[in-house]
């Protein structure tokens, strides 16, 4: 089962030739197997070979690959919930085909010639002057698991690894949305707990960008002299600080729905007044990154993390001599987390390959979703970061300056 586990491809597409059980995952499945108690061992394999029809081979990769990620509890006192764990996730594969279980099991969009989801969240940093909501999305390769505040990129690319570890967590995320915008699910609840909880900050991206563009809109009103300062700042008081609608507020929000055609409807106006958005935001920082990939990541991919130094990150061009090791992990099927600067972000590494002779790297990004190959010189160089994923503004260039790369 192993090896015609290690058969079975991520997707069928450009973005996802690697297989679904990766040589790590293989291999600590078999040594948890081989030392946990006999009935664990057997109904874990019992489990994987269960399945029948067409889509079967995928299912028991995907089964193996849930095992793997609790390979340590399998061999100790948490057998018995680990047990449970894999029983309703073998009951959550069966009966679906092979497109949907694979679908299912990653939280990157692996497939960018298929447009899974209409909203660009990138649209969301667009804020000056802006009143109008962003346009639909058209984009087919934008697909993929979305930071949901401002500063969770660290926390998300840890949720990216974790998921691509854990199919299990991978379908809990797919099944709420992995797109999504909301700051109010599972998701993004993980994503703001685990940057608090090291000491960032995080402003919600949605409701930040509908109370930028309620301001835009009052501006442009009080400058034509149709809503007075006091009217504007009673509106925005309630709609960001939970203030009173008061009849100066009312008497705002009746202009701005008349010039701006119903916005903000009743539906923005009860979100953005629901939700807390700080007057600034902090991500994480190298070093708790890596204290959160050890605490939260370790027990899913059995694997050790270290920062390239220096501390605080290698200068432009840097990454190159970094590369060789970040290809031969990559290789094993252990995902490589990386920051870059200008501006400060944090995306991951899932896989590697060669073209002609030359290096290319599979680059996933939760800001805006998107999962693309980049050619080395354009990894080196940083331009992948601008002309492929639109992060940058246009005095910035987003260099790569540091990795964790697996210790074990």
């Amino acid at each position: 089962m192993l090896l015609a586990s290690a058969k079975q491809l991520r997707s069928h597409t450009a973005e996802g030739r690697e297989p679904l059980l990766t040589p790590g995952q293989s291999a600590r499945v078999r040594s948890s197997l081989a030392a946990a108690p006999k009935p664990v061992s057997a109904e874990v394999l019992a489990l994987a070979a269960g399945f029948r029809g067409e889509a079967a081979p995928v299912a028991s990769a995907l089964l193996l690959r849930a095992a793997a990620a609790r390979g340590d509890q399998l061999k100790g006192a948490g057998a018995e919930k680990s047990l449970g764990t894999l029983r309703s996730f073998a009951a959550q594969l069966r009966g679906l085909d092979a497109a949907t279980l694979r679908e299912r099991a990653t939280v990157l969009d692996l497939d960018s010639g298929k447009n899974d989801s209409h909203f660009d969240a990138q649209g969301l940093w667009e804020r000056r002057g802006t009143v109008r909501a962003p346009g639909p999305d058209t984009a087919a390769d934008n697909d993929g698991l979305l930071q949901r505040f401002t500063s969770t990129c660290g926390t998300t690319v840890l949720q990216m690894l974790m998921a691509e570890a854990d199919p299990v967590l991978a379908f809990a995320i797919n099944q709420q949305g992995r797109a999504s915008a909301s700051a109010d699910d599972s998701t993004a609840r993980f994503q703001r707990a685990v940057l608090e909880e090291f000491g960032g900050i995080g402003i919600p991206r949605l409701e930040s960008h509908l109370a930028a563009r309620l301001k835009n809109g009052l501006g442009q009103l009080v400058r034509s002299g149709e809503v007075t300062p006091a009217q504007r700042d009673a509106l925005v008081r309630h709609a960001t600080a939970r203030g009173p609608l008061d009849a100066r507020a009312k008497t705002a929000l009746e202009a701005v729905r008349q010039q701006y055609g119903g916005f903000p409807t009743e539906a923005e106006l009860k979100r953005l007044t629901a939700a807390v958005l700080p007057a600034r935001d902090e991500g994480l920082g190298t070093t708790e990154f890596q204290k959160a990939l050890e605490k939260y990541a370790s027990a899913l991919t059995g694997l050790g993390y270290r920062q390239t130094e220096p501390a605080d990150g290698f200068g432009r061009g840097g990454a190159k001599k970094h590369l060789d090791a970040v290809e031969a992990a990559l290789n094993k099927g252990a995902d490589v987390p990386f920051g870059v600067s200008e501006p400060a972000h944090w995306m991951l590494l899932t896989a590697a390959r060669r073209v002609d002779g030359a290096r290319e790297f599979l680059v996933s990004d939760p800001d805006g979703g998107r999962t693309a190959w980049v050619k080395e010189k354009d990894f080196v160089s940083g331009t992948f970061g601008d002309q492929q994923f639109h992060l940058s503004r246009p005095d910035e260039r987003p260099w790569v300056d540091c990795f964790y790369l697996p210790t074990r």
